[in-house]
């Protein structure tokens, strides 16, 4: 098994649930130099590119150079993208939620920090496709809760927002739909997309799932989030659900980037 459940939680309809969730340290080895690196320098992305324009190159040297300029290039890699990444990598492996965009495609400069809800994906729901919104928090911090839960661009406050305010999640559905809207109507993401907007629409507006993580390297503890989890248990429209994820994982921070970077722990 490549993680253990080391503290669960729900209320009574399971609409929201309180998860921790320690890694095999094998597991984050594996995965980090290869699953991560590709989400953080967007392989599909480049694959895309290379593929659309590969007519423009007719020698060796002319496709090397053409891969050379559309190969994204990122020159740091903070922490705390390295747990967003790990995070979706785990939700779609684990949680079967799928994200059809990588939003560092959004960033003119993939070395700055990006503005915006960090998941925006989608989910089976029975018979329903619904929409996936969520905030993912990395932190060291040794207190439990951390830090990163607290202040203006804290934990606490994001999820807070998406949960309440319909104009923001308004604004992940139009960003979405301008991806989507000159794909053909066969496309995943489309038929995604418009039959989760199909289900919020008719849901008057609360048929989603949202997410709160908080990725780790200290012991598990389910202080962590469980202030959270009590905020929203009893508070969940019965169209919402509500999911807390604690992701813990067995190597130090100090060590992410020379393991996604192919260095020996």
């Amino acid at each position: 098994m490549s993680f253990s459940l080391a503290y669960q939680r729900e209320n009574g309809n399971n609409s929201c649930t309180l998860s921790g969730l320690l890694f095999d340290k094998d597991y984050v080895l594996s995965h980090f130099p290869n699953e991560i690196k590709r989400i953080l320098t967007d392989y599909q992305g480049t694959l895309d590119l290379l593929r659309s324009f590969d007519s423009l190159a007719n020698t060796d040297f002319e496709r090397a150079t053409l891969e050379e300029i559309l190969t994204l290039v990122v020159d740091r890699i903070p922490v705390w993208r390295i747990g967003e990444a790990f995070a979706e990598f785990f939700l779609q492996s684990h949680a079967s939620i799928r994200f059809w965009h990588n939003q560092i495609r959004d960033q003119r400069n993939p070395n700055c920090s990006p503005a915006g809800t960090d998941l925006l994906g989608f989910t089976d729901a029975g018979t329903d496709i619904v929409f996936v919104f969520g905030e993912t928090k990395t932190s060291k911090d040794t207190d439990s809760p951390p830090q990163v839960l607290y202040g203006r661009t804290g934990l606490r406050r994001q999820i807070g927002a998406l949960c309440t305010d319909e104009k923001i999640r308004s604004n992940l559905i139009r960003y979405l739909g301008l991806k989507v809207k000159e794909l053909p109507k066969d496309s995943p993401f489309r038929e995604d997309f418009e039959k989760a907007l199909k289900i919020y629409i008719k849901s008057g507006k609360k048929k989603i799932h949202l997410l709160g993580l908080l990725v780790r390297d200290t012991v598990c503890n389910e202080n962590d989030l469980k202030a959270f989890y009590e905020q929203y248990e009893n508070r969940i429209d019965k169209n919402t659900v509500f999911k807390f994820l604690g992701l813990y994982i067995p190597v130090e921070m100090d060590q992410w980037v020379s393991i996604i970077n192919g260095g020996n722990q």
